[in-house]
């Protein structure tokens, strides 16, 4: 005999027996016997099919005090029967346990839960179940000492396992337990690693925990010892570029017996920033307007935070001009420079490509504007910055107010051609050899101007009914936009105040001036710097 199970619901017991095994073949039938209540045994029922091997048992009253034992027919000799051991309702239920832990495996990263085989001699399986909602969902069952709960790492919640026996019969739930949970950040900037975790629950007390580190696939090595309470560990000095992979595990005793369950693995895969494949100041040049405009080209900058312009006036020391935001995926720069005299000075400038901790990735070419000179014959500096240099240089001559005129080209800077006499404005143009980047770019100097020395010329008469009728400053080297004059009558009464560029056709409150003799003043400055006054008469002839 096996077992004696009742079904409390429907009053029915299901007795189960190991088939008999017939050597000879006599065997021909079951009688099933039983005794409720420590009453004689009564036939229940003939069973005349060998291969059944079990059987259920209507109980009029609920009563969990039957035995029962079967009787074979008949034995080899045809006339012995043979009696079976007997067998009283199963009303044991097995042992509670508890679980050892619930664990991350560090291969699979599946979530397993384990346990102490049950003592309980009738012990057929375990029941595992999900008990985040406190009446517990059976996950499954298993004959085995542990059980894959969850193959998702993210999947945490609490387990607990109850064991079965032959008859069903349950031991009450364990206690929950809940594996700790690892979570990971990483700062790129400090070098830093955090780590932030929950603390295994169901153990009485967590005794300590450890922290170990893999690094770039290599063995796992404990980093630290940590008490019980702590929930969170920095590593530092991470080097950009490794795979880092972290676990916590947390340990406790059971019955004399060191337990542990481990966290989930948490991988920072670090990243070293991308450096430019170029930096590269395609354009340092002066404009018009004394200003200096510095143009770059930045490719493959997508780590790239911002660019640093540094300035220099003599070559060597470079202090920080502005700092300009990087726009992946943006390629060509620009800034311009106010804080400059390119008359007096020639400037100097580098850019660095910073990472967004503020650490350089790459440094630029150098570049120089070109600074011009023509006392008195041309000097100038070279164009200093093109990765293939200058194809050549060209003498310009301002002929109009706004057009260029090359006069004269070299391969060199020019050091011999003479000025004197040569009134007008002038500037140098570099020109850069066909680039890496199958461009070309054009670099301007500071224009500078020559004028002769400051003289002047004005009428003595005026008829305002012939060509000769207005009063007009000529002459050499007048800086106009300083220059004035102011006409008087010979009483005093001053009738025009004028720049020198301006012609008076002496008209007063919208009436011609009568015939007379009147007073002029002048104050005259020169473009080289002189400065006078100039005092006579004119008369106006009708």
């Amino acid at each position: 005999m096996l077992r004696a199970c009742i079904n409390n619901s429907d009053a029915i017991v299901t007795v189960k027996w190991n088939a008999v095994t017939d050597v000879c073949g006599s065997f021909n039938k079951y009688e099933l016997y039983g005794s409720e209540n420590g009453g004689p045994f009564n036939l229940i029922d003939i069973i005349p099919v060998l291969a059944v091997t079990e059987y259920p048992h209507q109980l009029v009253v609920l009563d969990t005090r039957w035995r029962y034992y079967l009787q074979v027919h008949t034995a080899c000799d045809g006339a012995t029967l043979l009696n079976s051991d007997t067998i009283s309702i199963d009303v044991t239920y097995p042992e509670n346990i508890q679980l050892d832990s619930v664990s991350y495996d560090l291969n699979s990263q599946d979530i397993i839960a384990g346990w102490t085989q049950n003592p309980s001699p009738d012990t057929k399986e375990y029941e595992i179940y999900n008990f985040i909602t406190g009446d517990g969902a059976s996950i499954g069952k298993t004959t085995l000492t542990n059980y894959n709960v969850s193959p998702n790492p993210a999947s945490v919640f609490p387990i607990v396992v109850a064991t079965l026996d032959s008859c069903n019969l349950s031991s009450l739930i364990s206690e929950p337990h809940t594996v700790s949970f690892l979570n990971s950040s990483f700062d790129t900037c400090s070098r830093t690693a955090t780590l932030t975790w929950s603390l295994y629950k169901g153990w009485s007390s967590i005794e300590k925990q450890e922290v170990f580190l893999s690094i770039n696939g290599s063995s796992f090595s404990k980093l630290a010892d940590l008490n019980s309470s702590t929930t969170t560990y920095v590593h530092s000095g991470v080097s950009l570029g490794d795979l880092l992979v972290f676990y916590i595990r947390s340990f406790s005793t059971k019955d004399l017996k060191t337990i542990s369950s481990s966290t989930n693995k948490s991988i920072i895969n670090t990243r070293a920033f991308d450096v430019p494949s170029t930096l590269y100041i395609e354009l340092v040049t002066v404009n018009n307007n004394n200003t200096i405009s510095i143009d770059w080209l930045c490719n493959d900058c997508n780590d790239v935070f911002e660019f640093e312009v540094l300035k220099s006036e003599d070559g060597v020391n470079f202090q920080t001009f502005t700092n300009t935001k990087s726009i992946y995926p943006t390629t060509g720069y620009s800034e311009l420079d106010l804080s400059v005299s390119p008359n007096v000075s020639s400037y100097t400038y580098k850019i660095v490509a910073k990472d967004k901790c503020g650490d350089n990735l790459l440094e630029s070419n150098i570049s120089q504007s070109i600074l011009l000179s023509l006392k008195p014959t041309i000097t100038h500096t070279s164009y200093i910055g093109w990765d293939v240099g200058v194809s050549y240089y060209s003498l310009e001559k301002l002929t109009s107010s706004s057009t260029w005129n090359e006069m004269s080209r070299s391969s060199f800077p020019f050091n011999t051609t003479s000025f004197e006499d040569s009134v007008g404005c002038y500037r140098i143009t570099a020109k850069e050899v066909i680039n890496q980047f199958s461009t070309v770019a054009l670099s301007r100097s500071n224009v500078i101007c020559l004028y002769n020395s400051l003289q002047v010329y004005v009428p003595t008469a005026i008829n305002p009914t012939t060509e000769n009728n207005k009063f007009l400053v000529q002459g050499t080297g007048i800086d106009h936009t300083k220059s004035r004059y102011s006409i008087y009558t010979r009483w005093g009464e001053k009738i025009a105040d004028l720049p020198t560029n301006e012609p008076y056709y002496f008209y007063y409150q919208n009436e011609q001036v009568p015939a007379g003799t009147y007073v002029y003043t002048i104050n005259l400055f020169g473009l080289l710097g002189e400065k006078k006054t100039e005092k006579g008469v004119i008369h106006v002839i009708k």
